[in-house]
């Protein structure tokens, strides 16, 4: 069994075409929990239960994170600022709950200082839990990860802000199959979404795929992470 998670940068969701792609997305991925970045607009909880067919369990202090779950799934405990929304998410099909950060990083450097600060204080909090760290940081940690007019200009800082981070927080980047680079501006290719999971992840499930998603409907594309339950010991068969 899996559970299968969906996070989008999807800038806004009041066209009705990109509520259409979300539906498709959610329909044909089989999403447990869906977490929208940058809505562009205030949360309507009953509208898009609704129209995405999971449940609105909660959003950011300035609503530019909105996470939804299937029934059945409780998201609480939020821990709630303005570039993370944190929450345990719960299912009586669990045997622990597991958490969840979504990342929407500020577009500058030092806008994304408190963003790092953050995350090392979810880390011991969550050290040693099942634990999730994924959206769009709006940075990247290598070269590798860029490409076209704007890789003339170095950001070296603010990769070795980011990778610090990752490093200090004791989080594996799961690397994604799919496009290489999630997010394309004009000429300007780069990775600004990642999955990332702490050291007991792999305690709760037993496998996890990250695909980076085609780009449609915005200049970011969605971030599927399919996470597998181990499933049951297998017998081998009887011999005499």
């Amino acid at each position: 069994m899996s559970y299968n998670i969906l996070i989008w940068n999807a800038r806004g969701v009041a066209n009705k075409s990109t509520q259409s792609t979300i539906k498709y997305l959610i329909k044909t991925h089989r999403i447990s929990v869906f977490a929208i970045i940058e809505p562009l607009i205030k949360p309507k909880p009953d509208v898009f239960s609704r129209i995405f067919g999971l449940q609105y369990k909660g959003a950011n202090k300035n609503g530019q994170i909105w996470i939804f779950a299937e029934n059945g799934m409780e998201v609480d405990e939020f821990d709630d600022s303005e570039q993370v929304l944190h929450g345990r998410v719960s299912t009586d099909i669990l045997l622990a709950p597991f958490y969840l950060s979504v990342v929407y990083g500020k577009c500058t450097r030092e806008a994304r200082l408190p963003l790092w600060d953050k995350l090392r204080e979810l880390a011991v909090q969550c050290e040693g839990l099942p634990w999730l760290v994924g959206g769009d940081f709006n940075i990247f940690v290598s070269d590798e990860e860029r490409q076209g007019a704007s890789i003339k200009k170095k950001r070296t800082r603010e990769m070795t802000y980011f990778a610090n981070a990752i490093n200090d927080c004791q989080l594996l980047d799961l690397g994604a199959d799919g496009a290489k680079f999630t997010w394309a501006r004009g000429n300007t290719l780069e990775r600004l979404d990642r999955a990332l999971i702490g050291e007991g992840w792999t305690d709760m499930f037993s496998s996890t795929r990250v695909t980076n998603l085609p780009r449609v409907m915005s200049d970011h594309g969605p971030l599927l992470i399919q996470c597998q339950l181990p499933g049951p010991p297998i017998r081998p068969p009887f011999r005499f």
